[in-house]
């Protein structure tokens, strides 16, 4: 079998492991009394992925924070009242340059606010708008950016340090990125499998009960990366947070004027064409709430083309389609909104 995976073309379909790196993890806040990075850091951020003994670099970018800590060009006037977007790694830009650098200049005349932060969910952006709207700037109105993952997504906190930074959640921590180090992505991959040795089985979104131990072991092989991918897709549990997550959805409403929600495809329903069940599961709730949804995966085109090659994330194309839909988007908003004036 390890012969056939190896040197065929079933190998191939195996998907990989990923690791992720940051060259100053610590500039990560906590995302339960802080939101974003440390604000007017520079960071850069390396995707690794390997499969067996070969590994490469998916993604190298780099991004700055402005005066709130937020991804974007343009600092907060604390004076404005601001169009706050929420949302996750799709909204962040993570793993290209941030669309959202692209759309501040294009609306130069409306303040922004980017708090899209990556590996968050429902959860967060509610508290994330409070805490804007508390210590930041007064908020106007919110544009949702989501994927249906954001709807599984617990509410975890970020513990940083110079060497990582871990996601913590139900008294248990998973390191989501390392220390970048110089050193080829071989290597690189090594030392994170080490880490996962060392953490232990427990782990953020990834419930397997594989001991980290023998899982490093088996994912030097092609037969035990398949065994662990078979694993992991029987035992996620995609609905254990849904609820609390709808209800912070309700409750962001509730405090705030939403504007829309932008439903946005993840790579598997771009290359399908259409809503997985979940992402159906999520619509149909949206539908009986007083709530602007948009259909993304209609509205912005976006396919499996606009994807990286491994990287769940949108390439530089992907997010160039989602830039434009959120900015017509909010051109209409604005022109609904001056309409209706006295």
């Amino acid at each position: 079998m390890e012969l056939i995976l190896r040197y065929s073309s079933i190998g191939e379909k195996i998907a990989p492991e990923k690791y992720y790196f940051l060259d100053t993890p610590q500039h990560f806040r906590d995302q339960h009394s802080e939101f974003g990075y440390a604000a007017f850091s520079t960071n850069r951020e390396v995707a690794i992925y390997s499969r067996g003994d070969h590994a490469w670099v998916e993604h190298d970018v780099s991004f700055t924070a402005n005066n709130a800590g937020l991804v974007q060009r343009k600092d907060i006037d604390p004076t404005k009242s601001h169009v706050v977007v929420v949302g996750d790694s799709f909204t962040q830009g993570q793993g290209a340059s941030p669309w959202f650098y692209e759309l501040e200049n294009e609306l130069q005349g409306l303040p922004l606010a980017n708090l899209g932060v990556i590996g968050t969910g429902v959860l967060h952006w509610e508290k994330a708008v409070d805490w804007f709207q508390k210590h930041v700037a007064d908020v106007d109105m919110v544009v949702v950016i989501f994927i249906a993952s954001d709807f599984s997504r617990p509410y975890w906190f970020a513990k940083s340090s110079p060497n990582e930074l871990q996601f913590c959640y139900e008294f248990a921590c998973s390191t989501i990125f390392t220390k970048l180090l110089d050193a080829a992505p071989l290597d690189l991959a090594q030392r994170r499998r080490e880490v996962s040795q060392r953490q232990g089985p427990i782990s953020v979104g990834d419930a397997h009960s594989i001991g980290a131990g023998f899982r490093t072991q088996l994912m030097k092989t092609r037969t035990g990366s398949m065994l662990v991918a078979v694993l992991r897709s029987t035992r996620s549990a995609p609905w254990k947070h849904f609820e609390a997550n709808k209800a912070g959805l309700q409750a962001l409403l509730a405090r705030h004027k939403v504007a829309f929600a932008l439903h946005l495809p993840e790579k598997g329903e771009a290359a399908e064409g259409k809503w997985s069940a979940t992402s159906l599961e999520i619509k149909g709730f949206i539908s009986t709430m007083k709530l602007r949804y948009v259909d993304g995966l209609e509205r912005c085109a976006l396919n499996v083309s606009d994807f990286r090659s491994f990287d769940p994330h949108p390439n530089p194309t992907g997010y160039r389609k989602i830039k434009e839909c959120v900015l017509v988007l909010l051109k209409t908003t604005q022109q609904g909104s001056s309409s209706q004036r006295p």
